[in-house]
């Protein structure tokens, strides 16, 4: 309406272009709608008042080319008025627009971060951070669907220290849990680095699923375990060293067989590795 005014004392032009005028007339009803509509769509509050000042703008700026096209505007502020409002705008507009843009792709990468870190947690075991049955599970079934094409197959060994409960009963539980820390960071630096598997199973048991491994992998890494043992420690609560060239484990592995269930393949090696306890523990026996 200012704007209105403050041209009346201008001639008008003889030759209106109605064409413009229905164009720019149809620019001012959109930016009204939109301006009329933001509320229910914008939720975000930084980003409606930068659209809604744009847009007012945008408006002013359309509405501005409106009156020129009836009068002859011959400069001034009122004249120079459309081709300022104009870059204005877009200027305001596209600014929230990309900070809201980059403040969403950083709100949605701290969720999938966020949703990571719960699924790790979710897959790893408390104590020892190796994987747990859950994981095993999962991983097992993607293999084996992949594993129909690609023909390959996993050795499995089943891992049970031998006469842990003596360790809980003599040192307490605290010193146990210390063990079964040592024994799971000796696995760790035994296995084929990302290439295998290594499960806490449950207790002082544990699982290491070796994809394309044999019997000869098998025994491989569990001589590395063992030699890994032999030359740790553990430091008790009074300062005495605990050494571990004792501290024993028994080993059960089993090869994959075909279509084979994780269920099955995990009971093969558990007889295995009970028959290593009865040939007198600290014994590697093969299915």
């Amino acid at each position: 309406m200012c704007i209105t005014l403050a041209v009346t004392s201008y001639p008008v032009v003889k030759q209106l272009r109605y064409d413009d005028m229905f164009f720019e007339g149809l620019l001012m009803s959109q930016y009204i709608i939109w301006i009329m509509l933001l509320p229910s769509i914008v939720e975000n509050d930084a980003l409606y008042i930068k659209l809604q000042i744009g847009l007012l703008f945008q408006f002013t700026h359309t509405y501005s080319d409106f009156i020129d096209e009836v009068f002859h505007i011959g400069g001034g502020i009122v004249g120079h008025l459309e081709n300022v409002t104009q870059p204005i705008g877009i200027t305001i507009i596209s600014y929230g627009l990309i900070k809201y843009f980059f403040k969403q792709k950083h709100h949605i990468e701290k969720i999938k971060t966020e949703k990571q870190a719960y699924y790790d947690d979710s897959i790893k075991d408390s104590l020892t951070g190796l994987y747990n049955r859950k994981y095993l599970n999962e991983y097992y079934k993607l293999r084996s669907s992949q594993d129909e094409t690609q023909k390959s197959s996993h050795a499995l060994v089943l891992i049970d220290i031998d006469d842990f409960k003596k360790v809980n009963d003599t040192y307490g539980h605290i010193v146990g849990d210390k063990a079964i820390n040592v024994v799971s960071n000796c696995i760790k630096k035994a296995i084929r680095n990302e290439h295998d598997i290594a499960v806490r199973y449950g207790g002082d048991e544990f699982i290491l699923l070796l994809p394309d491994g044999d019997y000869k992998t098998a025994r491989t890494i569990a001589t590395r375990i063992r030699r890994n043992i032999s030359e740790s420690t553990i430091t008790l609560d009074n300062q005495d060293i605990f050494h571990l060239k004792d501290f024993t484990l028994s080993f059960g592995v089993a090869l994959q067989k075909d279509n084979e269930s994780l269920e099955a393949f995990v009971e093969r090696a558990d007889k295995a590795m009970y028959a290593a306890k009865k040939k007198g523990k600290d014994q590697i026996v093969f299915d």
